[in-house]
């Protein structure tokens, strides 16, 4: 295992795709198969294959730039065709409310490019907020 500064950076891009817009970074790294998993803050956010890649497309084809995205705390390694890593996001609105994400991405080597195999987005919040009794 060995720490992967390529990945750091594919890491950031990851953002960068879907807030100022970059679907071409959709279409060079992002896996387009059944296995891919793309998890985001919302409840139903739990998206898969064909239909996760899709939507990450049109998000990134369609952003406007209002949505922010501050990247921090990168880790990323990598360990022959797979990578991992992990960020801290800060996310702004155009009202300027903001929200803190933690994210977490995994990366397969597909035909020579990394390739994003499953990506997971979570907001945190305390435990007696998680546990509502529902």
């Amino acid at each position: 295992m060995k720490q992967s500064p390529e990945l750091g950076e594919l890491i950031a891009g990851y953002f960068e795709s879907f807030t100022v817009g970059n679907p071409d970074w959709v279409d060079r790294h992002v896996l387009n198969s059944a296995e891919l998993r793309l998890i985001g803050t919302s409840s139903d956010e739990w998206l898969d294959g064909e239909q996760a890649f899709s939507v990450f497309r049109h998000e990134a084809a369609t952003a406007s730039g209002t949505l922010r995205a501050e990247v921090s705390n990168v880790e990323a390694y990598s360990d022959g065709g797979v990578g991992w890593g992990a960020a801290l996001v800060r996310f702004t609105i155009p009202s300027g409310q903001t929200a803190r994400s933690r994210f977490s991405v995994v990366f397969i080597l597909h035909d020579g490019t990394w390739k994003v195999a499953s990506a997971h987005n979570s907001i945190a919040v305390i435990d007696e907020d998680a546990f509502t009794g529902d």
